[in-house]
């Protein structure tokens, strides 16, 4: 490392963004850690100083990702707010985090759904389902507080939002569209909530 050039958070966060982005647009196995040290403009020892390999880069990167988004989850889940509204927040805040975060989204879609490159695909599996345990949970707590049909198992209502969730990031991140903004999230929530049978009228 050179004299004159020294450890700071904003050269890690320029580290983070480069590997993400070559990463996704690459794949794991064709980027060197020279490469990455290049696009960040940080020298070859300044990235070692940070990360000992290029799998813990990647680590720190898919972790460090996850770890906010969790975080994020965790202040959702906590407010005192009909489990309608937490819904609508949770989806809100992941089509953000997706909207503000391409590249690492699209890096852990291939990351989890390629070949294991890195060896740690067993180590973030369950750290990516605790977002389908907070819904199973939330979903649940829908029903028990009469906010929620009863007579529907959790576990597959959150697979269901999920899946639905995913097919419009995939859409976006993927193929340029649509825009993940407030208006889909309350949508998709809505369908998700009252379904898109009409009301029934009086005869």
């Amino acid at each position: 490392m050179a004299d004159t050039e020294r450890p700071t958070p904003e050269a890690r966060e320029r580290i983070f963004a480069a590997a993400a982005h070559l990463f996704a647009e690459r794949g794991y196995g064709s980027v060197s850690m020279r490469e990455i040290a290049e696009s960040a403009g940080v020298s070859k020892p300044m990235l070692y100083y940070y990360f000992d390999s290029k799998a813990g880069l990647c680590r720190a990167l898919l972790g460090n990702g996850l770890n906010r988004e969790i975080e994020a989850t965790r202040i959702i889940i906590s407010r005192t707010a009909p489990v309608f509204e937490k819904l609508r927040d949770l989806v809100r805040a992941r089509f953000e985090n997706v909207w503000e975060n391409p590249d690492l989204v699209r890096l852990c879609v291939n990351f989890l759904h390629g070949p294991d490159e890195t060896g740690l695909v067993q180590d973030f599996h369950a750290l990516m389902q605790y977002a389908l345990r907070v819904l199973v949970e939330l979903i649940a707590e829908g029903q028990a507080r009469g906010e929620l049909r009863a007579d529907i198992d959790p576990t597959v209502a959150a697979h269901v939002l999920v899946g639905a969730m995913n097919v419009h990031i995939g859409h976006s991140i993927f193929f340029g569209g649509p825009a993940l903004d407030e208006h889909l999230a309350d949508t998709i929530v809505n369908i998700f909530v009252n379904g898109v049978k009409a009301p029934e009228t009086a005869a």
